[in-house]
């Protein structure tokens, strides 16, 4: 089933049963597979993938989970005020909703729809430059929510941390390795189109200019050691 079907499934909404009048099924239109308050429900006829479709749809709500409780949160209190919805806060614990609301600095155009609420909320105190770079980073190495945390504290640690993990030089490196190896070699890079050998050049110059720059210091100063 494709992601676009799966996030098009319509459902329906009945009330089976109140607590508080706060709590609703909610039943797929195809009738399928069905989440009541007492849990989740199949039809006898229910396939494989009317059972791989509610996964993916209990993932997609895990996931975004944070994101949907504080664009509800934020509504409530812009909409209502802090005392017209306190009860319904109760519903939810305090550290929930904490989290929630420090999503909020993620516009909805900021927000990235592969990646998950943790993954924000590990960036979250950085600049908007810095979540981006971070979060970019994320999808590109298909990371975990841990396995970004750890590299940005490796990269964001002290000397001790900084030359190992993704964001470092060692890091680097093996990515440019990773890189070259999939394009063959040297010469296969030096035959490109002259329109992909300048994108490459300008990625890239920053690194060279680096290098040249320590080559430069490094030549400096063992002329200066042999006076």
């Amino acid at each position: 089933m494709k992601i676009r079907k799966f996030l098009n499934t319509k459902f329906e909404y009945k009330e089976v049963g109140k607590m508080d009048n706060k709590v609703l099924s909610i039943e797929a239109k195809n009738n399928k597979w069905t989440l009541t308050p007492a849990g989740l429900e199949f039809a006898a006829d229910a396939t494989k993938e009317d059972w791989d479709e509610a996964g993916r749809w209990l993932k997609f709500v895990e996931s975004k989970f944070l994101f949907l409780l504080g664009d509800w949160v934020s509504y409530g209190l812009d909409r209502f005020g802090k005392d017209a919805i306190s009860d319904q806060l109760d519903l939810f614990e305090f550290q929930q909703v904490r989290q929630a609301l420090q999503l909020g600095l993620f516009e909805t155009e900021q927000r990235y729809p592969s990646l998950s609420a943790d993954h924000h909320l590990v960036v979250r105190s950085l600049d908007e430059d810095g979540r981006k770079r971070w979060l970019d980073l994320a999808v590109e190495e298909n990371m975990t929510a841990r396995q970004l945390a750890a590299a940005l504290k490796e990269a964001s640690g002290g000397t001790r941390n900084k030359f190992k993990g993704i964001a470092s030089p060692s890091g680097v490196r093996g990515n440019f390795d990773l890189w070259m190896k999939g394009v063959g070699d040297r010469q296969t890079v030096l035959e490109m189109p002259e329109m992909e050998r300048v994108a490459i050049y300008e990625e890239l110059k920053p690194v060279a200019e680096l290098v040249q720059a320590l080559e430069n210091s490094l030549r400096t100063q063992r002329e200066q050691s042999r006076v």
